[in-house]
């Protein structure tokens, strides 16, 4: 059953498909993640597959980005150990191993007739897969980067200038998933990929402020936190600093009537 879905969901990719379509795709990616990245082999697909969901998280179609967080959430935290760790640096062959054999594999399974029928397990030795895995994986640091860039822009579309109170219940079912497949991102990294996400993060938080979307920011800064508290510490709270004094020194500046009261409103700090 997966390779067939696997089959059709590489074919969509290269044609012009329509909405529709596209949602039926991931989601059906979303309930086979949990076989893909158990399964020999089959998990060396995941990166592939996880790049078409970054692009489908919208704020304009939340039902697809519920797919496509759902599936994230899978590739990310549904292989014991979890495989984000497989990218360490200086112990990976590169993309180009990686690349090779998804081709070699769209082949395969493009030329299995109607119903692709591919056994895993006879294929190669664990040890083998590890190697490709490692390679796959290589940039994984990046794909998480680029999530929680894709999570802004979906924070950015949903509670920016047209953000409307009363239309909020697909956005907010969607907002739940992706808070879930970035909990599960930020858990599944080593200590140096999580300190170069809590640093973007970090970044992100101070040089473009969505005031209407604090609750799912204050999520992602919570799940970062909780994932290294001492990395956390050390990157969030010279920061945080940092913006406070901004604003203090912002506030004195105005007149003494307008800045008696810049202590009782502390909340937005």
């Amino acid at each position: 059953m997966v390779p067939t879905a696997l089959q059709r969901f590489y074919t969509s990719q290269g044609s012009q498909v329509d909405g529709d379509s596209a949602e039926f795709s991931m989601s059906l990616l979303a309930m086979l993640g949990s076989a893909i990245t158990r399964e020999k082999w089959l998990r060396c697909h995941l990166p592939t597959l996880m790049n078409p969901a970054l692009s489908d998280i919208d704020a304009g179609r939340p039902n697809l980005t519920m797919a496509s967080c759902r599936f994230v959430l899978f590739a990310t935290c549904g292989l014991p150990p979890h495989h984000l760790r497989f990218a360490e640096p200086g112990k990976s062959e590169g993309p180009s191993k990686a690349e090779a054999w998804i081709m070699s594999e769209i082949e395969i399974l493009n030329g299995g007739g109607e119903v692709a029928d591919i056994d895993y397990h006879k294929q190669r030795s664990d040890d083998q897969e590890a190697i490709l895995l490692r390679s796959v994986f290589s940039g994984a640091e990046d794909f998480v980067l680029r999530f929680l860039e894709r999570v802004f822009q979906f924070a950015s579309q949903a509670f920016g200038d047209h953000f409307d109170a009363d239309e909020n219940s697909e956005r907010d079912m969607a907002q739940r998933d992706i808070l879930a497949a970035a909990e599960a991102c930020f858990m599944s990294l080593s200590p140096r990929m999580l300190g170069k996400a809590m640093t973007l993060l970090s970044q992100r938080l101070l040089s473009e402020p969505i005031p209407k979307a604090r609750d799912i920011i204050k999520s992602l800064v919570d799940y970062a936190v909780r994932a290294n508290p001492k990395k956390g510490v050390e990157i969030f709270v010279p920061r945080l600093v940092e913006s406070i004094r901004k604003e203090v020194e912002e506030r004195w500046s105005e007149t003494r009537a307008d800045r008696y009261n810049l202590l009782s409103e502390d909340g937005g700090l």
